[in-house]
């Protein structure tokens, strides 16, 4: 029973006790082979002993008393001598620190975006009428890979589209210099058909100039004849005479009338205000701007021909997939024979410079709050790079979030998947200057009914500090205020302020 019960106490408390025991037993041996020893040579002081032990029994009981105190005490001071006491060493704890200008991080998910491999898919459907590379072949940039027809014989319906935009775009180009040049003669046309109307029109300046010279000579002529008639009418002429007077006044008369319609025709077709001139000038701007627009209409036709001619080109050239840069065919998906639709992948091709990004989609305050002074932890299988990043968005890039961008390292390339998602430890600084922000594992942080407080170690102590709380940041807390640069923050959450303790390294 003693041995099961001191199995369960400490070897420190349970050594001494046991020790003493066994060396009473020994003690009490020797101490009965003396006294048989003692007997057999005193025998008769024995038998004396005896008697007056049977006559002075509590004397003898209280004797015998204290011998055996007197034994227990001697063993005591033999264990304390044979043994060495077992030095009680004070309890040191060991604890995590966190040490106060450290960038603390943030554990996120960057899906990973490379550049250099690819997916070659069929942009129409078609028949692969021949396969022109094959798996492992480098390529350049434009080289065919797959031939595609519209049916098994091989026709290709784009390339006979082709065909018909490339004969109706040499047309136009045949034709173009002539129409231009027609055009040309008909504004030539129209110019001089308008400077002769201006020619005619001073023409008739002139003459209206000489017909109203020759109104007034008719007019003079005419009065003349007037006066001539009634004298002769007064003086009692004959009505023969008469007769020839009057002929001659009628005749002059009719010339005068036709000379005034004369001169006012000339004065109105001469006046550039009166409709004549302004139809002319009308009828010669209406041509001119005509022949603008067919010209414009020309050159319309001709690019939109060219155009064409280049769509009917880019559509028989879908029926040919390329290779999009130079790198290597990865594997070929599809056999000559095999029909296709819009979509099908026909090669996987990777470049020969291959680039990869990682994208964090993050909010605002962390984007704002990444540090680009230390490096970003990147977790690719079981290898740790450290990067910094390569761009931080100013606005959000998909939906509220924002985009923190890292440019992976070519020999990492090969290890990371394309649209995989990847670990990152992301340090969260201030974005103004660069510095570490004053951030503490938010399991640090005890709280009380009033307050925050934390343990930080100091001289080999642990001490509580009051603290206040910010903003929370994954698994980080902003302290405002209480604490301060060098501070180290004890992660351990079984410490007592006052309690002696030892940074675990």
């Amino acid at each position: 029973m003693a041995k099961r019960h001191s199995a369960k106490m400490p070897n420190a408390k349970r050594s001494a006790p046991v020790y003493r025991l066994s060396l009473f037993g020994v003690l009490s041996k020797k101490m009965k082979h003396m006294f048989i020893s003692v007997r057999k040579r005193a025998k008769p002081g024995y038998k004396n002993v005896l008697t007056l032990t049977q006559k002075h029994p509590f004397l003898s009981f209280f004797t015998a008393l204290g011998l055996l105190l007197l034994i227990i005490i001697s063993g005591n001071i033999s264990s304390k001598l044979g043994i060495k006491s077992e030095e009680r060493k004070e309890l040191v704890k060991k604890v995590k620190i966190y040490s106060i200008g450290e960038s603390p991080k943030i554990a996120l998910q960057a899906q990973v975006e490379q550049e250099g491999v690819v997916e070659i898919v069929a942009q129409m459907p078609g028949i692969v009428q021949e396969v022109q590379v094959s798996d492992g072949q480098h390529v350049s940039t434009g080289q065919t890979l797959v031939s595609l027809s519209t049916n098994y014989q091989g026709g290709s319906a784009p390339s006979l589209q082709a065909q018909l935009a490339g004969a109706q775009y040499k047309n136009v180009q045949d034709t173009f210099n002539a129409q231009k040049d027609l055009i040309g003669k008909q504004k030539e046309l129209t110019e001089k058909t308008n400077n002769n109307t201006e020619e005619l029109r001073k023409i008739s300046e002139d003459a209206k100039t000489n017909t109203k010279g020759l109104l007034d000579q008719n007019e003079t002529i005419l009065n003349t004849l007037s006066d001539q008639l009634e004298t002769l009418e007064q003086s009692g002429a004959t009505p023969d005479q008469l007769l020839q007077d009057q002929q001659a006044k009628a005749q002059a008369q009719s010339g005068v009338n036709q000379l005034r319609n004369t001169l006012k025709n000339l004065e109105y077709t001469t006046n550039i205000n009166n409709p004549p001139t302004q139809l002319a000038n009308l009828q010669k701007d209406i041509s001119l701007k005509q022949l603008d627009l067919q010209e414009k209409a020309l050159l319309l036709s001709k690019e939109t021909s060219r155009i064409q001619y280049n769509i009917a080109l880019v559509t028989a050239a879908l029926m040919q997939p390329a290779a999009p840069f130079g790198g290597t065919v990865e594997r070929i998906m599809v056999a000559p024979g095999e029909s296709v639709s819009t979509g099908t992948v026909i090669a996987i091709i990777s470049n020969d410079n291959p680039k990869a990004t990682l994208s964090l989609m993050v909010p605002q305050e962390i984007a704002q709050n990444i540090s680009r002074a230390t490096p970003s932890i990147i977790h690719i299988g079981k290898k740790q790079i450290m990067l910094s990043p390569s761009y931080v968005s100013t606005v959000p890039t998909k939906s509220l979030l924002y985009s923190v961008l890292y440019t992976l390292p070519t020999e990492y390339i090969s290890k990371a998947i394309n649209k995989s998602y990847i670990t990152v430890e992301a340090p969260i600084g201030y974005a103004d200057t660069l510095a570490s922000v004053p951030f503490i594992p938010i399991d640090s942080v005890f709280q009380s009914q009033n307050s925050s407080y934390v343990f930080v170690e100091k001289n080999n102590k642990v001490v509580s500090k009051t603290i206040k709380l910010g903003t929370v940041y994954g698994s980080y807390v902003e302290v405002s205020s209480g604490i301060q640069e060098g501070d180290k923050i004890i992660l351990n959450r079984n410490v007592v302020s006052g309690e002696k303790i030892e940074i675990d390294k």
